[in-house]
């Protein structure tokens, strides 16, 4: 039988690899310039050096879903799936814990699950 703590690390083991296949495409996708990036990359140095850095900064539109077009916003996704690999993680481990009747670390996980659902689910409300 395969214990919680393998089913854990297999879960992030795949995802870890899927997230940092992302991460380079994304980043190859900013740094060609397939699609257009918000602030140019050239343009970064000087935004980041100087004292009157934040003058010259285009305002931020608001939403997530307002940048969709720009690539900076690509780069979001691999790191949300990394936010949301704990919570499959903990999701797949819950019936392994109800089954050897594991009472403390199943509180301890179906709190994990409420805490990350609701932290999300406020985390992409605020995007759209």
């Amino acid at each position: 039988m395969i214990s919680e703590q393998q089913i854990y690390a297999k879960i992030l083991q795949y995802f870890s690899i899927i997230i940092f296949t992302l991460l380079i495409f994304t980043y190859a996708i900013y740094a060609t310039g397939l699609i257009s990036p918000y602030i140019a990359p050239d343009e970064l140095t000087r935004l980041l050096v100087g004292e009157d850095n934040l003058e010259h900064v285009p305002p931020h539109v608001g939403k997530y879903s307002e940048l969709a077009g720009h690539c900076e916003v690509l780069l979001f996704i691999p790191l949300l799936l990394l936010a949301l690999c704990t919570l499959f993680c903990f999701i797949a481990i819950t019936p392994i814990l109800i089954r050897k009747k594991d009472i403390p670390y199943l509180i301890i996980a179906v709190l994990e699950i409420i805490l990350l659902v609701i932290v999300s689910t406020e985390y992409f409300y605020n995007m759209l």
